[in-house]
């Protein structure tokens, strides 16, 4: 008996031996990698460019967290929650044997668990390694805190429970429960704020200081009478803290900018900031505050117009930085699904993307004064011919570009946009940052020009911006700094570089015109949304579905961006870019240039001036009515002298000269016009007979009408294409000649057929059928031909 006795003592020294070997080498062993980071358990607070709270991120669901350094642990929070919870701290080696059994025994008389016992260091324990709610656990919990107290320092181990410790309503933390319940930081908190914070962490839901006041204080008058009696404080601090105001905050939760702080708080990684716990934006809560207000009484204003929302932004043009950011009416809107972004949705821009067009076309030998015809057109498309149309459906006749640009007409875009080709067009829009426009040209066609694809706001207000610098893109900017828990500062990722996508001198045009309130005034009048008390350049832009509107401008500073609409894609009643959210734009940009210093807006260097004819846009002649200063350049500038306002000639023969005195009393002057305004020019009520005026301006012409009869369609070399779910009939080719009605009735030869006889206004429509044909065009019983073209016929491509 006494040898088994024997052996059963060895057996438990050496379980005993190997348990406190094990235990030790446990305990000996390094901290395992990561257990005491804060960022799994760190909130991220995002602050504005001055330290104003927007929003405190949670990190996890169960709440935030605002990680301290240890020297902002004053002494009076140290020795209050020394006093409340451990009042052994600095003794112990992470156990309280005393404390233990003093819980022990208390919770068997209770017959029920009434205290833990758990030292500060065993708490921190709890909250870096989770544990079942077990003996075994309790275990554990004991073997992390001496572990703990082997490897950190007291002051460590205090931080790191102070930076975890639950404070109640989603708050962990001295530093984030301090804020919340006082509005200030933990370091400045009194004695008696500190007592309460000491309180809470004993039961967070039964001491909430938003729910059980009364039994907060019982609790706090005990916390100070414990630090008394522990020699902590003196009684007089004691009797001070007591009578001193706590200066409980209202509970509030910040939440500024909402749609600005979701963009951001989803790009964190993208911007490499995955670990970041601070984040100071480039938001101006003030500015923003106002942009908020005024996009809040604009809608208001255009709701029986039926606009229900908007969406702002303003961006400081010399590093691109975001100042202000609205992305709709109200984030907290249901109805009216205020959680959309404006800002980053993709919507058709409309005629907001004419100006980087143009700015190609300077580039390419194109000036302000180029003459562009603004009639009707059939453009060649893949699927059939292509026929835009102005937004106030007027055909306009000779236009310069800076008038075609500045009242944003869509034909003379189009024709420019044919010229230089769609791909180039689309080049220099994804140049520019319009990183959406992502199918091939083929797709967008002609109409890219005129907003067809879709955009964000984003991508044009930074687009934009590249304008304000000369032609030169770079990535906007939302975030200035950011900052890990430990205080290191993290470096912002950008997203792309800085790159040329126009020549500066060209974009100088482009913003002249832009800025030119004159040039605009016959599409919006001179006094318009677009006119501010200083120079600004701006275009609006409105959707085919007239669901969107745009107006987007710059000055040297600044750069404003609105969009106004409906997210569900409803087309609003009677607004445009220039009514709807030109009215958000002016007082956006008015106010976001409040107190700076203005530059000139046009860099003219490279540029050269001329005075030029209005009408014709060569150098003013003599006879020319009137003559504007135009900017070029250098090296665009027109060489050639106007010659559609010469003097009628004295040589021209007697019946013609009847004709044209005739003309020149009645109008006062002759204007040649040319050939593509002919029909123009009598739709429009201008002239009976417009093609009379070059026969007039040209010396012993004979008194021949026929020599301006002319096809006008079918075109020269038009290419049309049979559809195969419409009949033939309604695919009939379109037919229109311009001549002069004195030449009566003409004869129409079709490959070499008489297909009809023409009364004025000769147009009909010729019967489709496939393959190469020719369109001739007599006088009747004259073989001579008086206009002929060639045009083709093919069947719809198949994919």
């Amino acid at each position: 008996m006494s040898a088994l006795r024997v052996i059963a003592r060895r057996a438990v020294l050496a379980v005993a031996v190997v348990t406190a070997v094990i235990a030790a080498a446990f305990i000996a062993a390094p901290l395992p990698e990561g257990l005491l980071d804060y960022r799994p358990m760190a909130s991220v607070r995002m602050t504005d460019r001055r330290g104003t709270l927007l929003r405190e991120l949670k990190s996890r669901d169960d709440g935030r967290a605002i990680p301290l350094l240890a020297e902002e642990i004053s002494l009076h929070v140290r020795d209050a929650f020394i006093a409340a919870e451990d009042k052994g701290f600095y003794s112990h080696w992470g156990l309280s044997l005393s404390a233990m059994v003093r819980a022990a025994y208390q919770n068997l008389k209770a017959g029920k668990v009434v205290a833990g016992g758990s030292t500060i260091t065993q708490q921190l324990a709890r909250n870096v390694v989770k544990r079942e709610r077990t003996v075994l656990g309790k275990m554990s919990e004991a073997m992390w805190a001496l572990r703990l107290e082997a490897h950190l320092s007291k002051q460590e181990i205090l931080t790191q429970y102070l930076n975890r410790v639950p404070f109640g309503n989603n708050t962990f933390g001295l530093e984030a429960a301090s804020q919340l319940y006082f509005g200030r930081r933990a370091q400045h908190l009194s004695l008696g704020q500190a007592a309460v914070m000491a309180s809470i962490p004993r039961g967070p839901s039964a001491y909430n200081p938003y729910r059980a006041p009364a039994k907060l204080e019982a609790r706090r008058q005990w916390v100070l009478s414990r630090m008394q009696a522990l020699s902590l404080v003196s009684a007089e601090a004691v009797e001070e803290a007591r009578a001193a105001p706590l200066d409980l905050e209202a509970f509030r939760t910040a939440f500024r900018a909402p749609h600005f702080v979701e963009f951001v708080a989803a790009h964190l990684s993208q911007w490499g900031l995955e670990e970041a716990t601070v984040v100071e934006t480039s938001l101006d809560l003030t500015l923003q505050s106002e942009v908020e207000t005024h996009v809040r009484e604009e809608l208001n204003r255009l709701e029986e117009r039926r606009v229900s929302s908007a969406a702002a932004i303003v961006i400081d043009n010399l590093n691109g930085e975001v100042l202000a950011y609205q992305g709709s009416g109200d984030f907290f809107d249901e109805a009216r699904a205020g959680q959309n972004d404006g800002l980053q949705m993709k919507r058709q821009p409309g005629s907001a993307l004419k100006p980087f067009m143009y700015a190609l076309a300077f580039s390419k030998g194109y000036t302000p004064a180029s003459v562009l015809a603004d009639v009707e057109t059939q453009f060649g498309a893949p699927k059939g011919s292509y026929a835009p149309k102005n937004y106030d459906r007027r055909a306009h006749g000779p236009v310069r570009i800076r008038e075609a640009l500045a009242n944003s007409y869509n034909v003379p875009a189009v024709r420019v946009a044919d010229a230089l080709g769609v791909d180039a067009t689309l080049r220099m829009f994804r140049e520019a940052g319009l990183d959406s426009l992502r199918e091939q040209a083929s797709h967008y066609g002609l109409g890219l020009v005129l907003g067809n694809g879709e955009v964000s706001l984003w991508e044009l207000s930074r687009a934009y911006s590249g304008l304000s610098r000369g032609g030169v893109v770079r990535p906007l900017s939302a975030v200035l700094r950011a900052w890990k828990a430990d205080g290191t500062e993290l470096m912002v990722r950008a997203e792309h570089g800085e790159q040329r996508f126009a020549d500066a001198r060209a974009v100088a045009l482009v913003t002249h015109i832009l800025s030119d309130n004159g040039a605009r005034a016959r599409a919006f009048g001179l006094d318009n949304a677009l006119r501010l008390p200083f120079e600004t350049a701006a275009k609006t832009g409105t959707s085919k579905g007239y669901s969107d509107n745009w107006t987007v401008g710059y000055t040297r500073e600044r750069t404003v961006a609105v969009w106004a609409g409906n997210f569900d894609g409803t087309p609003m009643v009677q607004v445009s870019g220039i009514t709807g959210a030109g009215p958000i734009f002016k007082r956006v940009m008015t106010r976001a240039m409040r107190g700076l210093s203005l530059q000139a807006l046009v860099d003219e260097t490279g540029l050269v001036r001329a005075s030029i004819c209005p009408l014709s846009g060569h150098l003013a002649g003599e006879h020319c009515p009137s003559a504007m200063d135009e900017r070029f350049i250098a090296g665009t500038q027109p060489t050639q002298f106007c010659a559609q306002h010469d003097v009628l000639d004295d040589a021209l023969p007697g019946t013609l000269a009847e004709r044209c005195r005739a003309l020149q009393a009645r109008d006062g002057r002759i204007v040649d016009m040319g050939l593509d305004y002919y029909d123009w020019a009598q739709a429009e009520g201008l002239s009976s007979e417009p093609w009379l005026a070059a026969l007039c301006l040209q010396a012993g012409t004979a008194d021949n009408d026929t020599a301006t009869a002319q096809i006008l369609l079918p075109g020269q070399g038009d290419d049309f294409m049979v559809l195969s779910d419409l009949p033939l009939a309604d695919q009939a080719i379109p037919l229109r000649i311009r001549a002069s009605p004195k030449l009566g009735v003409l004869e129409v030869w079709v490959d070499g057929v008489k297909w009809k006889e023409l009364p004025p206004p000769y147009t009909g429509r010729i019967p489709v059928s496939l393959g190469e044909h020719t369109v001739v065009l007599r006088k009747a019983g004259v073989a001579v031909a008086l206009s002929a073209v060639k045009y083709r016929v093919r069947r719809e491509a198949r994919f």
